[in-house]
């Protein structure tokens, strides 16, 4: 190759190096915690350069994997939280073209609880460090832990849910809105109940607890929140706004309104709004039951 032709292939790797800055680049980091399976992104430090030395031959630079330490939240009991997690070793040096490859990570703090990714991965080209990558998918599965309050709350629906959750997960956003729209519908007077049961260890007056009980007698929760969405007691606001009156504006939008990103916007609003309300009432009867326990206990 003259020198000409090299100097093409170096404008060449350049213009390929901007365009990949100027398209959405991501660290291999982010990917391995927030992108979803069957999605290709650009990674940026897909790869690293090192130096392999051997007896009686001369230094050789040889490329390998990236496999940067990631957070993820530890179920663990000693856990129960976002802890950092490091790749088991792994060896990957100097592929070409596509790879199919897994990576399995560990929690750092524990020790116990495993994280695994089945990938492709691509390189730009021979010394690039970025490249791209897709996931086949991941165990456990993608997505945002879910509280088991939040599943008990779906009650007989809880397989409803899961299928939202992970159409969701999956970026389906039509799929998603349906299902947790039928579930939400489905378990209107149980959600309605656990309202009434907080609302009145919260000192509700008798007014709310009866427009609680009214609106169970309408069959659409859009139409029973009619009657509750425009008052309830501060300790089950979610950030100063009622969840009732958000979850009534979510869902007041049919299907063959919204496009499929808008729909993904939508449920996943619902999935977490719904997971903060059935924690702000569990908080509220635990602290009831705490006050309870401990009237008991002076009062013997």
């Amino acid at each position: 190759m003259d020198d000409s032709e090299k100097d093409a292939v170096r404008i060449s790797r350049s213009l390929k190096d901007k365009d990949m800055k100027k398209s959405d680049l991501i660290t291999f980091r982010a990917f391995l915690e927030s992108e979803p399976p069957t999605v290709e992104r650009k990674i940026s430090d897909l790869r690293y350069s090192h130096v392999n030395l051997q007896i009686g031959l001369p230094p050789i630079r040889d490329w390998a994997l990236s496999t940067p330490d990631i957070r993820l939240h530890c179920p663990v009991k000693t856990c129960r939280g976002l802890r950092n997690f490091r790749c088991q070793p792994v060896s990957v040096d100097n592929w070409n073209g596509k790879r199919n490859i897994f990576l399995t990570y560990v929690c750092r703090n524990c020790g116990g609880f495993f994280k695994v990714y089945a990938l492709q991965i691509k390189r730009e080209y021979e010394e690039s460090k970025s490249g791209s990558a897709v996931k086949f998918g991941e165990i456990p599965s993608f997505g945002p832990l879910l509280p088991p309050r939040l599943i008990s709350m779906a009650g007989r629906e809880r397989e409803l849910f899961l299928k939202g959750w992970r159409a969701e997960n999956q970026g389906l956003g039509i799929g998603s809105f349906s299902y947790y729209r039928r579930v939400v519908e489905q378990q209107k007077d149980h959600i309605l109940t656990e309202i009434h049961k907080a609302a009145k260890r919260l000192g509700a007056d008798n007014e709310l607890l009866s427009s609680i009980d009214r609106a169970k007698s309408e069959t659409r929760f859009t139409d029973a929140i009619d009657f509750v969405k425009d008052t309830i007691p501060d300790g089950l606001k979610v950030k100063g706004h009622n969840p009732l009156k958000l979850l009534h504006k979510a869902l007041s939008k049919g299907v063959h309104e919204l496009d499929d990103k808008q729909c993904l916007e939508k449920a996943k609003g619902i999935r977490v709004i719904l997971s903060e309300l059935v924690s702000n009432i569990a908080r509220v009867t635990r602290n009831e039951r705490e006050i309870d326990d401990a009237l008991r206990m002076l009062l013997q």
